[in-house]
């Protein structure tokens, strides 16, 4: 009986008996002749657990990723027969070895830094390099790759949080810089609003005084025009004093005493 999810093969005293492989279903077989080996051909996973791993400076990481992959029709008879002792005792162990060497080959060429920036990168390339290599020797098909967790060494971690630590620091001291440089330019602008301030009221102030003295001066000169002008009116209106002189004398006519002239009777 091989379950729908299986195919298998035949041998016969040790002798691989079938050319292709056996289906799901009920099959005959000589009892105590032959031998039947099944192996598993539906969607599979197999996992790696806190592998090190090398980056190009010498940093050890920890790394964990699942594969998931699937076996062909075409695979099976290499994968029972081929590879590795007789059956499916030791297919996982065929794979993994070869898993684990793509898997380092890739973080050998990335740098501790720039792993979390270019991790979508790396998952890209392990994906690809393990899809070829178990394709070829063994011919899966990888439908899935997850890196599923990346661990830094304790020094590098020590590392990484005293650098963030002084950036920190560093963002700290400029922002205190900027607030201290924000404070003094707010200290000159609200010193030269205050001066403008005073300038211009002594500016109205001054005006103010000489708007005051203009109208002093005009008041001034019209209350003296007005005064004069008074002056002038009260002059006309005023009526005109005779004195009562005596009247012009006339000539005192004196009569002189007339010569009598006797006439001569004669």
């Amino acid at each position: 009986m091989v379950e729908p999810t299986e195919m298998a093969g035949v041998r016969r005293f040790g002798t691989v008996v079938t050319d292709k492989p056996v289906g799901p279903g009920l099959h005959f077989k000589l009892p105590f002749v032959d031998v039947v080996d099944t192996i598993q051909t539906s969607l599979d996973t197999l996992n790696l657990s806190n592998l090190t791993v090398y980056t190009i400076d010498n940093q050890a990481v920890t790394v964990s990723l699942g594969v998931s992959y699937r076996i062909p029709a075409a695979a099976v008879l290499k994968l029972l027969y081929q590879v590795g002792r007789a059956g499916d005792v030791d297919i996982t162990e065929n794979i993994r070895p070869i898993l684990s060497d793509r898997v380092l080959r890739v973080f050998a060429t990335q740098s501790t830094v720039s792993i979390s920036a270019n991790r979508e990168q790396i998952t890209a390339q392990i994906t690809k390099n393990v899809t070829e290599a178990l394709n070829s020797i063994f011919g899966l098909e990888i439908t899935d790759l997850q890196l599923s967790s990346i661990t830094y060494s304790p020094s590098f971690q020590a590392s990484v949080e005293a650098a963030v630590q002084a950036k920190n620091d560093a963002i700290r001291a400029e922002n205190t810089v900027t607030k201290v440089q924000y404070e003094g330019e707010q200290a000159k602008v609200q010193a030269a609003a205050a001066a403008a301030v005073r300038i211009a009221q002594a500016n109205g102030e001054a005006e103010a005084q000489i708007a005051q003295a203009h109208a002093q001066r005009e008041a001034s000169i019209l209350q003296a025009e007005g005064a004069a002008q008074a002056t002038m009116l009260t002059g006309r209106l005023k009526p005109r004093s005779y004195s009562r002189l005596a009247p012009p004398s006339l000539p005192t006519l004196v009569s002189s005493p007339m010569r009598r002239h006797t006439v001569g009777t004669g």
